[in-house]
């Protein structure tokens, strides 16, 4: 069993009650048991807003690819960028390593950002394609 109970921590103490209260019903299950207890900061998963962005800009690149003479969709352009920037080496054994590629669907809200932005910023250069800011006030083709 894996449970994942979140809270702000203040002086120490989980501030949150009934996150401390949660806790303490879920280590009463493996009472006389060891465990293995991960603390770690938490992270805000990539929105629904920046998942539709996100396509956005995958159609856009997908576009200005095939204006240049070829033939993918927008799940291969997606594929292709997931490949390029979101692939991460995997310790295994000893001197032994695999490669991953992670999925959008892992991304924090900071990574989708900085992910999206390396894939903007290669449309600029490969394409000369401008894909403005979802902050930006302007129709993307599609």
């Amino acid at each position: 069993m894996k449970a994942t109970v979140s809270s702000l921590v203040q002086d120490g103490r989980l501030k949150n009650g009934q996150a401390s209260r949660s806790l303490r019903k879920i280590l009463a299950q493996f009472e006389g048991k060891e465990v293995d207890i991960t603390v770690q900061r938490h992270r805000k998963p990539r929105s629904k807003e920046q998942n539709r962005y996100y396509w956005a800009v995958v159609s856009v690149a997908r576009n200005a690819i095939n204006e240049a003479g070829n033939t993918m969709s927008a799940q291969e352009v997606h594929d292709y960028f997931r490949g390029e920037y979101l692939r991460e080496e995997i310790h295994v054994g000893e001197g032994n390593l695999i490669n991953r590629i992670k999925s959008t669907t892992e991304l924090s809200t900071f990574e989708m950002t900085e992910y999206v932005e390396r894939i903007r910023q290669f449309c600029a250069e490969m394409f000369g394609v401008y894909i403005p800011d979802p902050s930006e006030q302007i129709e993307l083709a599609v």
